[in-house]
């Protein structure tokens, strides 16, 4: 009796820990010194934005000569524009514009992290683009993370094409495989339902995924695709693992014929 008791409380314990510290869990942010100058990035624009009182959102534009189209990028759940500012190379290079930005917390952001608060940051930045590119030239381009992100926004406003990296059905199909004797359903406030806002996207949508993805399992993907159009949305990269699909040339050859229409 005493070992199940103990056991018990032990299992409660951390079912406490992990819903008050999730952010811990989920978040991994680098954050970075207001004076950091971003000299590897010599043609790239910084900006900041003031989306809420007390809320700071730091981005780059990376901008080419005429461009054909603007991606927006959200990147994953770690780091902060300083790395993630090097995958713009693989989108100028097809002659189209980059508009990235820093989550709260991350990089030279600030203000307190929420899932509400990533969609509205989103759709903030979606519409200071429309100042100065037509709605039809936007794409999204969600990573990892951001492409519960990038996927919600798509579900609300008008776009070229919404391009998925690496993407899951939802946190909570996430967390089910690294945790399955927890109950995440009850204690994740992160939901990010991929599953249920792509059926509101009404753009093309092109997904990326690799089949020995160690973070979000390929299945999440193959699953995604089928409920956003089938096989043809979905370009499988075999060997592919969560952070590695630019070192493979399918990626950048589907990206190009994406990018180029």
């Amino acid at each position: 009796m005493k070992v199940f008791l103990g056991i018990l409380i032990l299992y409660l314990l951390v079912c406490i820990v992990l819903f008050f510290l999730q952010e811990k869990f989920i978040f991994y942010p680098e954050k970075l010194d207001t004076s950091y100058p971003f000299d590897e990035f010599p043609d790239a624009e910084e900006l900041f934005f003031e989306p809420t009182e007390g809320t700071k959102i730091h981005a780059l534009h990376f901008k080419t000569q005429a461009p054909k189209s603007i991606v927006l990028y959200f990147h994953g759940n770690a780091r902060a524009l300083d790395d993630w500012g090097h995958r713009a190379n693989h989108i100028t290079k097809w002659g189209c514009d980059v508009f990235m930005a820093d989550y709260r917390g991350f990089g030279k952001s600030k203000g307190k992290i929420s899932e509400e608060a990533f969609h509205n940051d989103a759709l903030f930045l979606y519409k200071y683009l429309t100042r100065n590119y037509n709605a039809c030239d936007i794409i999204l381009y969600g990573c990892s993370l951001g492409s519960g992100v990038a996927t919600k926004l798509a579900g609300k406003v008008n776009a070229k094409l919404l391009i998925l990296e690496t993407p899951y059905m939802s946190l909570q199909a996430v967390a089910q495989t690294k945790m399955p004797f927890l109950p995440v359903s009850y204690l994740l406030k992160y939901k990010f339902r991929n599953d249920l806002n792509i059926k509101k996207v009404n753009c093309p949508i092109h997904i990326f995924h690799g089949t020995d993805d160690e973070l979000i399992p390929y299945s999440q993907a193959v699953s995604l695709a089928a409920l956003a159009g089938g096989a043809n949305v979905l370009t499988t990269i075999p060997s592919g693992t969560h952070n590695n699909l630019s070192t493979f040339q399918s990626y950048h050859t589907k990206l190009g014929e994406l990018l180029k229409n």
